[in-house]
């Protein structure tokens, strides 16, 4: 496959195993699913940074590098959290519920995780997560905290202005 992609393709593989090792360093345990989760490149060119169907980690190869160049580090919170979402089964929701605020529910249960291996997310949109995480948690008191519960506690329409800040 390394032969089909483009340069910047390639480049953004070589960022993304950067966050990879730098996970492994720090936490070994992951090993095991990180090493079956594959680098490829998303079909949607609008994508976001990341993604998954829990078959491969899917990248937007110019939002990487973009991040990297702007950041200087690996974008590590954001392998962490789609490899969680993973581990936690997250893409095999419930066909009945509200797509939408499933896949909420489940970035907020990632990130708490996430927030604990590699610290806070810097910047704005960090902030905002942060602020929406602990409300979220604190509303919960448990832990740890899943997809599920929060996904009851979203329904409540309890926390829109929380729902509104992550996005």
């Amino acid at each position: 496959m390394n032969a089909q992609l483009s340069e910047r393709q390639k480049l953004a593989v070589e960022v993304l195993r950067l966050a990879k090792d730098r996970l492994l360093v720090s936490s070994p345990f992951l090993a095991p699913a990180a090493s079956l989760l594959p680098f490829v490149p998303s079909p949607d060119a609008l994508s976001p940074l990341s993604g998954t169907d829990a078959k491969a980690f899917y990248f937007n190869a110019d939002h990487v590098l973009a991040c990297f160049a702007a950041t200087h580090e690996a974008p590590m919170h954001d392998y962490v959290h789609t490899l969680l979402h993973c581990l936690f089964l997250h893409p095999f929701a419930n066909p009945g519920q509200n797509r939408a605020r499933w896949d909420l529910a489940c970035d907020i249960a990632a990130e708490c995780v996430v927030v604990e291996l590699c610290g806070p997310r810097p910047g704005d949109t960090g902030s905002s997560m942060e602020y929406a995480r602990g409300r979220i948690c604190g509303a919960l008191q448990q832990t740890p905290l899943t997809a599920e519960s929060v996904f009851e506690l979203l329904r409540t329409n309890r926390f829109v202005d929380e729902e509104q800040a992550w996005q």
